[in-house]
């Protein structure tokens, strides 16, 4: 076996594990988010090199520099980070290394750039953006999303528990190949591998993120209101590759004016062939009588404050629960899986009743909403009559990441969740909502129709409300909204 002393052969690969995306098919098979560790990419070099890996005894000692390198390792290596040029493990000299990822970084610095942009600047940008679509946007005045005609409800519709013969569900279409999106530039990195640096420099997010399966909005229509979804299979890595980088791509605009040759012409935003377009599911929480048994009860909306350091919506206020419309099981199960209900009750359990830890069991064949420490909370919240309703507000699209934002309400009576938990106090309550991975403070807010305006353009503490979040407080307080969806006996009893 051919083998060559290299310098700061160690130091290279720390480099490309630090700056380069490794293989997202590796990665997967690996069930590793990233190679950060030694111990990782060793797994890595096994993987790819197979019975032609060094054994770890001999790994280290060239690790460490004490054997040459052999050069099938270096093979492995590209395949390992194929944006990688082979001169960057090949060269002699520690200094010619570094020659050439000085090129690569003046080429990498302007996404970084723009990357801090997205989470510093969100409100500023995402205004921007929805200029940029005025000639081709249907959405009502004051809704900062982008939608065609109807997409936005004049009255909410009341999601209930998917049963096969009583609530049109979406479709499943079959065999579409996700979109898979393309470099930042020819040779270069995806923007996963990118953005994931961006997060580690400013200290890494709390939770490790998986290219896990989701579901993949390829065609939406709104016929006299009621929302027809048509799924098909995505990945986690797909969508930021082809949505969140969009974001990037007009924060880079913004600063040098260019050509926005990922996002395309703004009739592109309706047109979802060629994005991993993962729906989010943004959920307003009303909750009905939120100081328990006290005189001074009241009615109150929950927000949420993000942190920088989550990979999506970093710096934003914004409604909770929320989260992706992912699949309760890896092969998607029975058509009721793809239920909007089920993700938003899904959200309120993980998020606040801090149970994201089960979050894992969607691709393990169990279904969430039946694991014995999940179903006590749906049973006596979401199956008791007078409890809580969900409803839907309607849909639009993200004007910065084009992302499809689902909008949502659940109201709650704060009996039925002291009844789920009789020790729970609302103290207790917003530090449960805190302490889930995507931490951040949480504000219980008078409800009106005027603070949910308010709320919705103003933010708080120099920070935006998100679009979808934003979207779903204007919806709340159009005439009549709040009045048919507080009235939870009344709605259970028109069934």
């Amino acid at each position: 076996m051919q083998s060559y002393r290299i310098e700061g052969f160690k130091a290279r690969v720390q480099w490309a594990m630090m700056n380069l995306g490794a293989a997202s098919d590796i990665l997967n098979d690996l069930d590793l988010f990233r190679l950060s560790k030694t111990k990782e990419f060793y797994s890595a070099l096994e993987y790819v090199m197979k019975g032609s890996v060094p054994s770890e005894t001999l790994f280290y000692d060239i690790w460490g520099g004490r054997e040459p390198v052999p050069w099938l390792l270096v093979d492995a290596l590209l395949e390992i980070f194929p944006s990688a040029e082979k001169e960057m493990f090949t060269t002699k000299h520690l200094s010619d290394f570094h020659d050439l990822t000085a090129e690569y970084e003046s080429k990498v610095a302007p996404w970084l750039l723009a990357t801090d942009d997205v989470a510093s600047e969100r409100g500023r940008l995402a205004r921007a953006a929805k200029e940029y679509y005025q000639s081709v946007d249907e959405a009502p005045e004051g809704i900062p999303l982008v939608a065609k005609k109807g997409w936005l409800l004049e009255c909410p519709i009341r999601l209930k528990e998917p049963k096969a013969d009583e609530q049109a569900l979406p479709s499943l279409a079959g065999e579409v190949a996700d979109v898979v999106g393309s470099p930042l530039w020819p040779g270069g990195p995806d923007y996963m591998a990118l953005k994931t640096k961006a997060i580690k420099i400013r200290k890494g997010m709390k939770a490790e993120i998986t290219n896990g399966i989701t579901f993949r909005l390829i065609d939406f229509e709104a016929k006299e209101g009621m929302p027809e979804f048509t799924f098909s299979e995505g990945y986690y890595y797909n969508y930021v590759n082809t949505l969140e980088v969009l974001a990037a791509e007009f924060a880079l605009h913004q600063r040098s004016p260019n050509t926005l040759g990922k996002r395309g012409s703004p009739e592109q935003i309706f047109h979802l062939n060629q994005r991993s377009a993962f729906p989010g599911v943004n959920c307003l929480l009303i909750v009905k009588n939120f100081e328990g048994d006290r005189e001074s009860t009241t009615t109150q909306f929950i927000l949420h404050e993000r942190t920088q350091n989550t990979m999506e919506a970093q710096n934003t206020m914004h409604v909770i629960p929320a989260g992706g419309h992912q699949p309760h099981r890896q092969n998607y199960g029975t058509p009721i899986t793809r239920s909007i209900w089920r993700t938003a009750v899904r959200e309120f359990i993980e998020e606040l009743f801090n149970k994201e830890e089960l979050s894992g069991i969607n691709t393990s064949g169990i279904d969430f909403l039946k694991h014995p420490d999940v179903a006590p909370y749906v049973r006596t919240i979401f199956k008791t009559p007078g409890c809580a309703e969900i409803y839907y507000l309607g849909m639009g699209f993200d004007p910065l990441t084009t992302k499809p934002e689902v909008l949502v309400s659940i109201i709650i009576d704060w009996k039925a969740i002291t009844r789920a938990r009789p020790a729970l106090s609302k103290g207790n309550f917003i530090k449960s909502i805190e302490q889930n991975y995507e931490g951040g403070t949480v504000h219980p807010v008078p409800l009106s129709p005027e603070n949910l305006v308010r709320e919705a353009k103003q933010g708080r503490y120099g920070k935006p409300v998100l679009p979808a979040g934003a979207a779903c407080m204007m919806q709340a307080a159009q005439p009549g909204f709040l009045e048919k969806m507080l009235n939870l006996d009344v709605e259970r009893q028109n069934d």
